[in-house]
């Protein structure tokens, strides 16, 4: 009865670590951070999937995307960050993946303190209209 219900739980295992397998990202944005996902998805309405890539409870600064999730954004449509420095972990992105990076925060005035960017600047309103016109804009590209 033991290696039946072990049996068991190794394909429930199986199915769900390989769910993605053989998925078409060609119509998914990826996305650093909650903030650039609420962004993303309240605009690209049904034209793609939008996936956040920071786990809830994990900080943007700290988190790094695994070997699968890396392959997965090279075979995406985007990926949306911040920049600013917050997601340090696309310095060692892939190529394909880096041509596929884009920072919603240019054009934006940053606000420096003790000559440290703040790096929240979704935080003002004017901002995050500014990202939200960026991240419409890299859309109509792609």
């Amino acid at each position: 009865m033991k290696l039946k219900n072990l049996i068991v739980l190794f394909g429930l295992a199986v199915a769900i670590c390989s769910c993605d397998i053989g998925k078409d990202y060609s119509k998914t944005i990826f996305t650093s951070f909650y903030s650039v996902y609420d962004f993303a998805s309240r605009i690209v309405g049904d034209k793609f999937e939008v996936i956040n890539l920071t786990p809830l409870g994990l900080e943007p600064h700290d988190f790094e995307p695994s070997a699968r999730k890396m392959t997965n954004i090279c075979n995406s449509a985007g990926l949306l960050i911040n920049g600013l420095g917050m997601e340090t972990r696309t310095d060692n992105l892939p190529k394909e993946a880096k041509n596929k990076v884009f920072e919603v925060t240019q054009n934006i005035k940053v606000l420096k303190i003790n000559n440290i960017i703040d790096q929240h600047v979704w935080l003002n309103p004017d901002n995050a209209i500014i990202e939200m016109n960026n991240i419409k804009e890299y859309l109509i590209r792609i």
